[in-house]
C-alpha cells in the first residue's frame, strides 16, 4: 500500500465535530470516504446490513457509496474527516483497497491531538483553510498506510458503471438533456442493465443522480455568479424556457431560482 501511495492525489472535502444524541438515524450515502473517529460516548454503526459497536478510541471508515446508519446514545462526540484519495494513475484507492469498516488504531492518541487542532481552526481564513486539509491528510494518510487494508467490494470497481458516473457528473452531461440510450450505448450496457447495475451502486437510479448533480451545479453557479442572470443561468444548463426551468428548480429544491438567488446573496452578506 506504500507504493501505491507513493504518488497521490488527495481532496479534503470537510470536517465537522459531532455532538449529539439520534437513537434512530436515517440510512446515508456519500460520494466521498469519510473517517468518523469517536471522542466519547458509544454508538453502533450498521454498514451493508452489518451492525458494528464503535467505542472510545475506534474509528468508523465507510467508502464512497456504501449505505450506513448510526445510533449512538448519551454524551456523544465524533470528530469526521470527509475526502478522497487517488492513486498515481488516477483511480480513486477504493476501486482496488478500502480501510476496515471498524478499527482501533493504537496511535489514536496522536490521531486524536491532530483532530484537536483541527477544531480550533478558522474555516473563513484560506490560510488555516490549507492548514486544515494539511492536518486532515496526515490523519488520512496514517490510517491508510498503518490499518490492514480489505479488497474492495466489487460493484465498486465495475469498470462500466465507473465510466457513467464519471460521463454523468462531467460538466458537458450537466449541461445537456438526460438520454438514457445515448449513456447506455457509452458503457456497452443496455438501458435495463445501466439502471440495475447503477442503482446496486449508487442506491438510485441514473437520472435520479444525475439530477442531483445538475441541481448541485446550479445552486453553485447562483452562488458563484450573482451577477449572471436567472435566464443565463438557465441557458448554460441547457434550459430554453426560463419557465419551465423554474418549475424544475423548485420542485427539486423547494424554492424558486428567485428566491434561492435572494437566499445566497442574504447569506453572503452575513
Amino acid at each position: 500500500m506504500k507504493s501505491i501511495l507513493a504518488q497521490h492525489s488527495f481532496q479534503f472535502v470537510s470536517f465537522c465535530d459531532v455532538y449529539h444524541a439520534m437513537p434512530n438515524a436515517a440510512i446515508q450515502i456519500f460520494e466521498d470516504y469519510h473517517l468518523m473517529h469517536i471522542i466519547r460516548g458509544d454508538a453502533e454503526i450498521t454498514i451493508d446490513g452489518v451492525t458494528y459497536p464503535t467505542p472510545v478510541g475506534s474509528v468508523r471508515a465507510v467508502p464512497p457509496c456504501t449505505r450506513y446508519y448510526s445510533s449512538v446514545s448519551g454524551d456523544f462526540i465524533m470528530r469526521n474527516i470527509h475526502f478522497r484519495l487517488w492513486t498515481a494513475n488516477g483511480k480513486p484507492v477504493e476501486r482496488r483497497w478500502i480501510l476496515p469498516f471498524v478499527f482501533a488504531p493504537d496511535y489514536f492518541g496522536h490521531t486524536q491531538e491532530l483532530l484537536e487542532e483541527l477544531c480550533t481552526l478558522d474555516c473563513e481564513s484560506p490560510r488555516e483553510q490549507a492548514k486544515a486539509a494539511a492536518i486532515a491528510h496526515e490523519i488520512v494518510l496514517e490510517h491508510w498506510v498503518n490499518a490492514e487494508l480489505q479488497p474492495s467490494r466489487p460493484e465498486l470497481i465495475d469498470h462500466r458503471i465507473e465510466q457513467l458516473h464519471d460521463i454523468l457528473v462531467s460538466p458537458e452531461h450537466l449541461r445537456r438533456r438526460y438520454d438514457a440510450q445515448e449513456l447506455a450505448h457509452a458503457c456497452h450496457l443496455s438501458t435495463s442493465q445501466m439502471n440495475r447495475l447503477f442503482r446496486r451502486t449508487f442506491q438510485c437510479s441514473p437520472q435520479k443522480f444525475w439530477e442531483d448533480q445538475r441541481l448541485a451545479a446550479i445552486r453553485a453557479a447562483f452562488d458563484t455568479k450573482p451577477d449572471t442572470t436567472i435566464g443565463e443561468i438557465a441557458k448554460e444548463f441547457g434550459f430554453e424556457e426560463s419557465s419551465y426551468f423554474s418549475r424544475w428548480f423548485k420542485e427539486r429544491a423547494g424554492i424558486s431560482p428567485a428566491a434561492y438567488r435572494q437566499q445566497s446573496a442574504t447569506t453572503r452578506q452575513i
